[in-house]
């Protein structure tokens, strides 16, 4: 199938130029406070890079609660 996985955090142009899209599965809905370390750069990397993202629960880092989702079929 071609599916990668990385040991250490891509930059956002390493993403972007080697990935079409991410499957996001990092964290689940109950995820609570900041993510910190490693973490929060591969979110920040991830969302800078603008490639589509796939989530298996919501895009780790979404805050639920102040988000309005957009839902494609």
């Amino acid at each position: 199938m071609g599916l990668s996985f990385v040991e250490s955090v891509p930059s956002s142009d390493e993403i972007s130029r080697n990935y079409d899209v991410i499957v996001d599965a990092l964290f689940g809905f109950s995820f609570q406070g900041p993510p910190r370390g490693d973490f929060a750069t591969t979110i920040s990397n991830i969302v800078e890079s603008r490639v589509p993202v796939l989530s298996v629960d919501v895009p780790s880092g979404t805050i639920v609660s102040r988000t309005v989702a957009a839902v494609m079929i």
